[in-house]
């Protein structure tokens, strides 16, 4: 005959030790999902602000390297020396002269009587425009062009903050 005690004995439970064991290894484990969802949405934005910049970078170098090499002069800078704007001859009598310059940051192209248009949207700021004329006398032309484009950081965080310098050189038909 079995005793009360040995009753008790045959039901099936956990004890307060396995029970610690087990909240143990569950809290280690959510702690590196959240460790690691953390850690992938950080990486995530930074990638975006990246890729913003540098497809914000090499659309303006092609618009203006294009706009260079289909010119047929230069008006500003003069041969030999550098400016803040790019001032070009054009062979199309409305669009000329094209101007590209930097106003608040954003690079602007104006062709002709027509209004400034923004080449760069407001997630990015142009700074340290700088053309240069490297052009020789009976030359065509060649024209070097430099910016940095800085991701607009609209919060404190340094994790945001992202610059990349653009350089490229293009010669005259």
């Amino acid at each position: 005959m079995r005793t009360k005690f040995q009753r008790l004995n045959t039901k099936r439970g956990f004890t307060l030790i396995e029970l610690l064991v087990y909240i143990s290894i569950s809290s280690i484990i959510l702690g590196g999902v959240v460790s690691f969802t953390t850690t992938f949405f950080k990486w995530n934005i930074k990638n975006r602000i990246v890729s913003e910049v540098e497809d914000q970078g090499v659309f303006v170098m092609r618009e203006v390297i294009h706009t260079i090499q289909e010119s047929q002069g230069v008006d500003s800078p003069n041969p030999s020396s550098d400016d803040s704007q790019l001032f070009l001859k054009v062979a199309d009598a409305g669009k000329d002269p094209t101007r590209f310059d930097v106003s608040s940051g954003v690079l602007r192209i104006k062709e002709g009587n027509s209004s400034s248009v923004e080449l760069t949207n407001s997630h990015v700021t142009i700074s340290d425009f700088v053309v240069r004329n490297l052009s020789e006398a009976e030359t065509p032309g060649i024209v070097s062009v430099e910016f940095v484009i800085s991701y607009v950081n609209s919060s404190d965080k340094d994790e945001l903050n992202y610059s990349k310098k653009f350089q490229n050189s293009a010669s005259l038909k």
